[in-house]
């Protein structure tokens, strides 16, 4: 999605699921330069074997984003969020257990999560 400015009024915040934060095998080569502008609170889950999402890349990342970033990894989970030898089903239930709270923070976002 595209915006001409950095964030709408209607939108009061980010989720980015296995956001591409570098190149593979390439953490020199960031593409986060448009997150810089977003003033809005951004959420971040990843998969600690990401090779994309870098665990320490990500955590420099958005500590660089300040308090509107929050960072959830999943130990040992792919780009994808599975994690070999656990049932996808109760990896994702992780990951809903850490977006709901984050979503009642940010009120202004109406989505009821038991219904997806």
């Amino acid at each position: 999605m595209v915006f001409d400015e950095p964030c709408g009024d209607d939108v009061s915040g980010l989720l980015f699921m296995s956001y591409r934060v570098h190149y593979p095998r390439h953490p020199e080569r960031l593409g986060v330069q448009q997150l810089q502008p977003i003033p809005r609170p951004m959420l971040f889950i990843a998969g600690t074997k990401d090779p994309w999402s870098g665990p320490e890349v990500l955590k420099r990342v958005v500590q660089e984003l300040g308090d509107r970033a929050t960072l959830f990894l999943v130990e040992d989970a792919s780009h994808r969020l599975k994690v070999k030898a656990v049932p996808y089903s109760k990896t994702l239930r992780k990951v809903v257990d850490r977006i709901e709270p984050w979503v009642s923070a940010n009120e202004r976002v109406n989505i009821d999560l038991e219904s997806l």
